[in-house]
């Protein structure tokens, strides 16, 4: 099972929540704006709560975290990217990164997120790209 969190958009922050390649078992987006990063983890609660899973055996059944890596600028990437490096760490998970420019739309960040899980494509610690403006 992959989770797929991106917190790189200007007006909202999602987590997708993937069993099988290409679908999508869960997804919650939330409206936000550039300075909601105090949010992130509530919002990451919130999507636990969603799942079939409780909290303390949701990352256990998590395989690999997919994140947008930038470039980005705003505080809530910035936040995504500690709160994701933070969760591999504590799990034990892979992370399967993905530049915001590889993608257009949802389904292409999960169609690349489970490309690059299927080819262990995998890194331990995520490098934000930041941006200029």
């Amino acid at each position: 099972m992959i989770l797929f969190i991106n917190t790189n958009l200007k007006d909202n922050i999602y987590f997708l929540l993937s069993e099988k390649m290409g679908e999508k078992t869960l997804y919650k987006e939330y409206d936000c704006n550039f300075t909601d990063s105090q949010n992130i983890l509530s919002y990451l609660d919130n999507f636990i709560t969603l799942s079939k899973y409780n909290k303390q055996d949701f990352f256990n059944n998590i395989d690999c975290i997919v994140i947008d890596c930038g470039p980005g600028m705003n505080m809530n990437f910035r936040i995504g990217i500690v709160v994701v490096n933070t969760i591999a760490y504590i799990y034990n998970l892979n992370i399967v990164e993905i530049e915001k420019t590889e993608y257009n739309n949802i389904d292409e960040f999960l169609k690349l997120g489970w490309d690059r899980f299927s080819n262990k494509n995998f890194i331990k610690l995520v490098v934000p790209k930041y941006s200029k403006n």
